[in-house]
């Protein structure tokens, strides 16, 4: 800003680099599709994981099933077809319906429409081919589904922020429209850094975590919860050095810019979401 740039990293550069470290690592530690297999794989009912229950013997497995069936109100063993069919179920929980009706196929849904007399819209009709799609690819795993669904958003992030930034920068231009020396490559400068600072804090929370999980010490998740308020001191900081004002004016618009930042983030999060329901 004083005509100095040589004694100062470059900021694109720097927030490439700092970006690529950052999603480099969180994505590593964030697979959504693993996370689900493992929980699948894990998974239990009525205490019994599904690989020891594939094991049992006749009487164990009437046992068993029994006890499923007394908490549901039923009477004696299921049949091993008959509990495959309650395991599917279990497994399928959470699978995507804009509709109470169940269809089987894109033909079974438009010979339902073509004998109806109050029609789908076409936005429903879009949802529910989507929804026919989805439910025949990722037939009785509806945790895979929305495990795909959240791994497809979280790999989007770098694309979300990317697009973020000029939004925010034009938040910042508006609030600070009166101050003549600062112009929008200022304000985009500025956010820059901050988005360099949030993506380190992030990673700081990330291993204070990590540490916590290791040792079980509290004092690390005591650091992970301060790390996360230092996002919003540094901000504050940031913007009462780098824009000069009073307090009482930068907490103002601290408090104002914060809130234009989260509607801005939640509607291109829904926006992002969208999109990426549409190309799993």
């Amino acid at each position: 800003m004083n005509g100095r740039r040589a004694s100062y990293l470059n900021p694109i550069k720097m927030y490439v680099f700092t970006s690529a470290i950052f999603f480099l690592i969180f994505f590593s530690l964030n697979n959504a599709e693993k996370q689900n297999m493992d929980e699948v794989i894990n998974l239990s009912i009525n205490g019994k994981k599904l690989q020891e229950i594939a094991t049992m013997n006749a009487s164990s497995f009437a046992k068993f099933t029994t006890e499923i069936n007394t908490k549901d109100g039923k009477q004696g063993p299921m049949t091993r077809e008959t509990f495959a069919s309650y395991q599917d179920s279990i497994i399928a929980d959470g699978l995507i319906s804009f509709s109470d009706r169940k269809y089987k196929s894109k033909l079974d849904y438009d010979t339902v429409q073509s004998h109806s007399t109050n029609k789908d819209s076409w936005l429903l009709k879009t949802l529910m081919y989507k929804q026919i799609n989805l439910n025949e690819k990722y037939k009785r795993n509806g945790h895979q589904m929305f495990a795909v669904l959240l791994n497809s958003l979280l790999h989007r992030l770098p694309q979300m922020m990317f697009i973020a930034l000029p939004l925010l920068t034009l938040l910042l231009k508006m609030l600070y429209k009166r101050q003549k020396p600062f112009y929008f490559v200022s304000h985009g400068i500025f956010c820059i850094h901050l988005y360099i600072f949030i993506f380190l804090d992030i990673l700081a929370v990330m291993a204070f975590k990590a540490f916590y999980s290791w040792s079980g010490w509290g004092i690390f998740n005591f650091f992970a919860i301060a790390s996360g308020f230092a996002a919003f001191f540094y901000m504050y900081k940031a913007m009462r050095n780098f824009y000069q004002q009073g307090r009482s004016k930068t907490v103002l618009k601290f408090l104002v810019f914060n809130v234009l930042n989260f509607i801005v983030l939640i509607i291109l999060f829904l926006l992002f979401s969208i999109f990426s329901f549409f190309n799993i």
